[in-house]
């Protein structure tokens, strides 16, 4: 893990946070911070909207990013948009942030206990 951001998020999240589903350990973990939760299908109009109107602050997690092929194909493109600093892929939900703090684009794959 090269991201101390990501392994702060992995450590202190992920495996101590006790919650009773993802969408909770992400709004206590990133308490402070604009959490938008996208629950339906992925619609590229609907993320280019957002995306006009994003906060540094901003984080959107998207539901079911590998629900289908169609879907894995949309996720893809929206973590490789040039705005998003940092993705990570938690199989369940992606996850994308928009920090200028974030010198280089990352990426990061991370096994989440279904």
């Amino acid at each position: 893990m090269h991201s101390p951001f990501v392994y702060a998020f992995i450590e202190d999240g992920i495996q101590k946070i006790k919650a009773a589903s993802l969408k909770e350990l992400l709004r206590t973990y990133f308490t402070g911070k604009k959490l938008v939760f996208m629950e339906e299908q992925l619609a590229t109009r609907q993320v280019k909207i957002l995306f006009n109107n994003i906060k540094p602050d901003t984080i959107i997690a998207i539901k079911d990013i590998h629900a289908t092929q169609a879907a894995t194909d949309e996720w893809d493109k929206l973590s490789s948009n040039p705005q998003v600093r940092l993705s990570i892929d938690l199989y369940q939900y992606g996850l994308l942030f928009f920090d200028p703090a974030f010198k280089q684009k990352q990426h990061f794959i991370v096994k989440y206990p279904a």
